[in-house]
C-alpha cells in the first residue's frame, strides 16, 4: 500500500512539473502548455483543459515564462516592435513603437496655444498685432492677450490692448486624425474687451469697447504656421490681418 501511495505521489509531482507557467507583468500566473511563440504573440493551452481552445497573449503583457523543464525565459524588455493603433477605423493613427512604449494620441491635449504676429490692413494706414494665448479648456478654449500698434498717415498713432476668450476647432482632431492633431487647420473666434488709445496732432483720447474676431490658422508643423484673421472693435470697420503663428 505504501508503495502505491509513493508511486502516486511521484506521478502527481512529475505531472505538476510538466506544465509551463506564464507570469504576466501584473504578477498573475497562467498555468498552461506553451504551443507557439511568434514575434509578438505567445500561444498556449490552459493546463486544466488541454483539449480546449488555443489562447494567445501579447508578449508586451508577459514578464517571464517558466517551462516544464525548469528553464526560464524573460520576455519583458526585448526590443521587439509592435504596432499600436489608436483608432481602429483610421490607419493613419497607427504608429510603430517598441513594445515598452505606449502612446494614445486621442487622450493627449491639443497643443494649440499660439503666439501670433499679425499685419493689419487699415483704411488709412497699417497695424502690427501680437497675440499670445494660453489654454483654458483642453481642445476647445483659450484665453488670449492682444497688443495692437497702429501707424496712420502723418503723426497719427494708436494702441489697442485686448483680453479675449478664443473658442476654436482643431480640424484634424475632429476628423479623427489624432496623431496630427497639432498640425493642419484651426478655426478660431475671439470675444473680448479692449482699451483703445489714439494720438494725433499732440492730442490723445481713449475709449473702451467690445472686441470681436475670427481667424484661420494653418500649422505646417506643430510649431509654425500661417494665420489669416480679422477683427472688429466697437464701431470700427472690420480689419483683415495676415501673419505667422508660432507655438512654444
Amino acid at each position: 500500500m505504501k508503495k502505491i501511495i509513493l508511486i502516486a505521489l511521484i506521478f502527481i509531482a512529475l505531472k505538476a512539473r510538466a506544465q509551463d507557467v506564464i507570469i504576466k507583468n501584473d504578477k498573475l500566473e497562467i498555468k498552461c502548455k506553451v504551443q507557439e511563440i511568434t514575434d509578438n504573440i505567445i500561444k498556449y493551452k490552459k493546463w486544466e483543459n488541454m483539449d480546449g481552445p488555443l489562447y494567445s497573449i501579447t508578449k508586451s503583457d508577459v514578464f517571464l515564462i517558466i517551462y516544464q523543464n525548469g528553464q526560464r525565459e524573460v520576455i519583458q524588455g526585448q526590443p521587439t516592435p509592435i504596432i499600436l493603433q489608436n483608432n481602429q477605423s483610421n490607419f493613419s493613427n497607427t504608429t510603430v513603437l517598441n513594445k515598452n512604449e505606449t502612446r494614445d494620441f486621442q487622450k493627449e491635449k491639443v497643443q494649440y496655444k499660439p503666439l501670433r504676429i499679425l499685419y493689419g490692413i487699415e483704411s488709412a494706414g497699417s497695424s502690427i498685432d501680437m497675440e499670445d494665448e494660453i489654454r483654458l479648456i483642453k481642445n476647445s478654449l483659450n484665453f488670449g492677450l492682444n497688443t495692437y500698434f497702429y501707424f496712420g498717415l502723418g503723426d497719427a498713432t494708436a494702441n489697442l490692448y485686448t483680453a479675449y476668450l478664443s473658442p476654436y476647432l482643431p480640424i484634424n482632431r475632429l476628423a479623427g486624425n489624432y496623431n496630427k492633431q497639432n498640425q493642419g487647420l484651426f478655426i478660431n473666434a475671439k470675444v473680448g474687451f479692449s482699451a483703445f488709445t489714439v494720438s494725433y496732432a499732440g492730442n490723445s483720447s481713449s475709449v473702451t469697447g467690445l472686441y470681436l474676431g475670427v481667424g484661420f490658422d494653418y500649422y505646417f508643423t506643430p510649431g509654425f504656421g500661417l494665420t489669416l484673421s480679422g477683427y472688429k472693435f466697437d464701431q470700427s470697420d472690420f480689419t483683415p490681418q495676415v501673419g505667422v503663428g508660432i507655438k512654444f
